[in-house]
Parts: structure tokens; C-alpha cells; sequence
């Protein structure tokens, strides 16, 4: 029996040394893929990293089928994009894309030909009557002085109403038309026949048929010819930079189209 241990003993001592010169090699294979790894890792990240930039912005939202219909339309007609608003004379979130970023959008897309911008009616229960008596009286200006005639008396209503359902009562939509040197007795006629309430109304149902539940609902997309857009459905008063970024993509992209 202890020949036997005396002979496991040798052959153990004569394995070791040879168990020594493997591992240098196993260290270099474990390092080698453990390399592997990072390197599938980095390349994996890099793909989705490409991929998440590569998508655009305007890809975030939802797109459909809007009529301009036959209402009061800002900048060139030909313009490559169209941006449609559902509003509210009464809503405060709608004076506030009045006067923090429509006049930025003026300057920047639509006094350049590149944005006509469309303004539909969508005057909520809780505004009214003055929603849709302001909406109206705003048609009655533009029936004498047309699309730029409209705009200025929709000017005239945001930079005077409280906002809320507060707002303009009738001596003051008398007033805004004076101050545009409308004919008195034509607007005054015009709004008190409220021949144009149905057309106020025909825009509520067309937004309310086209899921909007709140103002200002814009529709952004590129202009066609049959008086529709396939626009990306915006919901709410969004800052300027973010129309922009939208806006500069559907641009390049018409661009790259034609």
C-alpha cells in the first residue's frame, strides 16, 4: 500500500508543472472572450443607438385626414405645408399660441411661403355664447375685407379677451370691427342675421368627427390639391421650438421627395 501512495505522490508532482504552462493560454483565451463580449455588446448598442436617432420626431404622432374645408387661410396657398388650427376664441391656451408662437411661426414659416396656416372653429360649450358670437363676427369681417380682413379682427378678439368664457360683449366686437374701419352697418347686419353660425358649427362637427376634444387641436402636413391634409395631429398650445423641429423635418423630407 505504500508503494502505491509512493507512486500517486511522483505522478502528481510530474502533472503540476505541466498544469502551469496552460494557464497563461487559458488566461489569454478568457481574456480574448471576454473582448468578444464587449466588442458584440458596444456593436449591439451602436445599432439601437442609430437606429432611435434615425427616427424623427414627426414619427411620434398620430396622422389623418383633415379637410381645410372652405375657411380663413394665412400665407401662401401653395405653400409646401399646412398647418390647420381648431380654436377657440375663448380658450386660454389658444391666446397663448396667439401671441408666443403663431408670430414666430409667421416669421419664420409662413411670410416665406413655406406654411399657410388654416383657422377652424371650435368653440367649446362652456365658452359659449361669446365663443361662437366672437367666431361669427370674425366671418362678418371677413365677408367685407376676405382672408386678411378675418385675420386682423382674429387678432383684434386675442389681444383683447379675458379668455374663459369672460370675454368680448357685443359693444367690443363693435368696437374691433371700427378700429379696422369695417363698414358698421354691413358688419352689424351680418352679425346680427348669424348667417354664419352654421358655418361655426360645421366646423365644431368636423372637429368633433375628427377625435378633437379640446383646443387649440392642430393638423400639420404637407398641402395637396383636393383640399385635405394628412396631418400629424398636435394637441395643445406647444412651444415654438417644437412646431420647428416638426416642421424643418416635413420640409426636408418634401424636399427629398420632389
Amino acid at each position: 500500500m505504500s508503494f502505491v501512495r509512493r507512486d500517486a505522490k511522483r505522478s502528481s508532482i510530474k502533472i503540476l508543472p505541466s498544469m502551469r504552462k496552460l494557464v497563461p493560454a487559458l488566461l489569454v483565451l478568457l481574456a480574448l472572450f471576454l473582448l468578444l463580449i464587449i466588442f458584440l455588446a458596444i456593436n449591439t448598442l451602436q445599432k439601437n443607438t442609430t437606429r432611435n436617432n434615425s427616427k424623427k420626431s414627426s414619427d411620434l404622432f398620430a396622422r389623418q385626414v383633415i379637410s381645410v374645408d372652405d375657411d380663413p387661410v394665412m400665407g401662401d396657398r401653395n405653400a409646401p405645408l399646412t398647418l390647420v388650427e381648431f380654436s377657440d376664441f375663448e380658450c386660454g391656451n389658444c391666446k397663448l399660441f396667439f401671441l408666443q408662437t403663431l408670430p414666430l411661426l409667421k416669421e419664420k414659416y409662413i411670410n416665406t411661403g413655406k406654411l399657410r396656416f388654416v383657422y377652424r372653429d371650435f368653440p367649446v360649450k362652456s365658452h359659449d355664447p361669446l365663443a361662437t358670437q366672437e367666431a361669427t363676427a370674425a366671418d362678418c369681417a371677413r365677408e367685407q375685407k376676405q382672408d386678411e380682413g378675418y385675420f386682423d379682427y382674429h387678432d383684434g378678439i386675442f389681444n383683447t379677451t379675458t379668455s374663459g368664457g369672460r370675454g368680448l360683449e357685443v359693444a367690443q366686437l363693435f368696437l374691433i370691427a371700427s378700429n379696422l374701419k369695417l363698414d358698421q352697418m354691413r358688419f352689424k347686419e351680418c352679425f346680427e342675421s348669424e348667417r354664419f353660425k352654421e358655418e361655426v358649427k360645421k366646423d365644431f362637427f368636423d372637429g368633433m368627427n375628427s377625435g378633437i376634444t379640446g383646443t387649440p387641436t392642430f393638423f400639420l402636413g404637407l398641402t395637396t390639391q383636393d383640399n385635405t391634409i394628412k396631418g400629424m395631429k398636435i394637441l395643445g398650445a406647444m412651444p415654438y421650438a417644437a412646431f420647428k423641429i416638426i416642421i424643418e423635418e416635413l420640409l426636408e423630407s418634401n424636399e427629398t421627395n420632389n
